[in-house]
């Protein structure tokens, strides 16, 4: 009789990878890693930065679960087995959407302007505006306009691996290699990037504020991977 896998084997890794693949997503190494342990039993803490892919643990997690499921000649490899129709229940100690809505309730009372504004929103700005005002629901917000911004994040990332599969074959093998053993600093990674963007970000000649905004982030992005 065939010894059953670990998830934390080779193959489990890889058969992992190809489960969350079919979903659109793609792990970084540490996520798959993180992911495996947990599905062989294993209790996980993981400390990692803000935006680095904490929320994949989770959604990988019950992915991966699922999909089994519904492949029983894959998962009659591994000596686990999981619950029909598993649920999964999420403690956040902190909301950090919540203590941004917060300051944004401050500095708009330090403005004096809580009782009549205006908002615009850009960026991570656009999202924390359209939660700010669907949950807190405003008195004074007169008018809101939410500038290139995602409706979901959920959307956003199956939309941006959709556009990375219509790359040549060379600039999106690498950046899957790099995304996967996350080495984001790599300048072969970097340079790859940069053909996305120009394809999927801005076509012309890049405008000389858009250069001084990406010098901006090369100098200091700690804001930038704190959101």
């Amino acid at each position: 009789m065939q010894e059953a896998l670990s998830f934390t084997s080779p193959e489990g890794h890889q058969i992992v990878r190809g489960i969350i693949r079919k979903a659109l997503y793609d792990l970084h190494n540490y996520q798959l890693e993180g992911v495996c342990k947990a599905l062989d039993g294993v209790d996980l803490l993981s400390v990692i930065a803000t935006g680095s892919g904490k929320t994949g643990y989770l959604l990988m997690y019950m992915l991966a679960i699922l999909a089994l499921q519904d492949e029983p000649s894959v998962a009659c490899k591994f000596a686990r087995r999981f619950p029909v129709n598993p649920a999964m229940v999420i403690v956040y100690p902190t909301n950090g959407l919540e203590e941004e809505m917060n300051e944004l309730d401050n500095l708009l009372t330090h403005l004096g302007i809580a009782d009549n504004f205006d908002l615009l929103g850009h960026s991570w700005g656009g999202m924390l505006g359209a939660a700010y005002a669907s949950k807190r629901h405003p008195v004074g917000l007169k008018r809101i306009v939410l500038l290139d911004t995602p409706a979901s994040m959920q959307l956003w990332e199956k939309s941006c691996a959709l556009l990375l599969e219509g790359m040549p074959e060379n600039y999106k093998a690498i950046i899957k290699k790099h995304q996967e053993e996350g080495k984001l600093e790599d300048p072969e990674y970097k340079a790859a990037v940069q053909v996305f963007y120009q394809k999927h970000v801005c076509r012309i000649p890049w405008p000389e504020h858009m250069l001084k905004s990406f010098a901006g982030l090369k100098e200091d992005a700690t804001v930038y991977n704190i959101m």
